[in-house]
């Protein structure tokens, strides 16, 4: 829960986090796929931002998460209480932790391997740490591809780090394993600039699995620009 205190702060005011933040952005929705009521919640999310703090207290400064939705409707969510100490998650969140989890090591293993030092859209040089690891195929897609026939998909899972990460239990290392190697023989994964994973993500949200990446970075900055401003 501290972790996620600082990072609220640490963003302060963002109407748009994952524009802002794509990594802070991922973990925030892990979070919110953990409310009670997450598949209500969750439907039609347009945007994910991070409010004013709901308290002048110093001690109990903490900034609010807002949903906006496609409709133009904006809803709170307790993203403290409800979504870490009030809420264990859905299998579906959790079996989704546990895969990212077990080919973690091949993501970074393509990251510091890669010798990309711009994104593979922008033609400009772009920094290292300005670089994010993407797969061309959505993750989800290549889950259920594996799973697809399988009667042995895990339903529990242990902790990572005792509160809110998945990983595979020992007795289902067999099934960890296959997809593991399943993994590093359909996955495809690029480097690209934050601003394209972005505009990568909000593709396929609408459906496109196999969005491919929109073109420069000044271009899909401007198109983010415009859509926020539209919205």
């Amino acid at each position: 829960m501290t972790y996620a205190r600082q990072l609220l702060a640490r963003l302060g005011v963002t109407p748009d986090v994952e524009a802002a933040d794509p990594d802070a952005y991922d973990f925030i929705w892990s979070l919110l796929q953990r409310h009670p009521r997450a598949e209500q919640k969750l439907a039609d999310v347009k945007r994910v931002e991070v409010g004013e703090p709901v308290s002048s207290k110093p001690s109990k400064r903490v900034y609010g998460v807002w949903l906006n939705y496609e409709n133009g409707e904006r809803d709170d969510v307790s993203l403290l209480n409800k979504c870490i100490s009030g809420g264990e998650g859905t299998i579906a969140s959790k079996l989704r932790d546990a895969f990212r989890e077990a080919v973690k090591p091949q993501v970074l293993q393509f990251r510091r391997a890669s010798k990309a030092k711009e994104c593979v859209a922008c033609g400009d040089a772009a920094a290292y740490e300005n670089l994010d690891v993407d797969h061309k195929v959505q993750f989800i897609d290549l889950m259920t591809s594996f799973m697809d026939g399988r009667t042995d998909v895990p339903s529990t899972f242990d902790s990572v780090d005792g509160i809110i990460h998945r990983k595979f239990k020992a007795c289902d290392a067999d099934f960890e394993t296959a997809w593991i190697a399943y993994h590093a023989e359909h996955a495809r994964l690029q480097m690209v600039c934050k601003c394209n994973r972005v505009s990568l993500r909000a593709a396929r949200k609408k459906g496109d699995a196999m969005a491919q990446l929109p073109g420069s970075c000044a271009d899909v900055c401007k198109q983010l620009a415009d859509s926020s401003v539209s919205s």
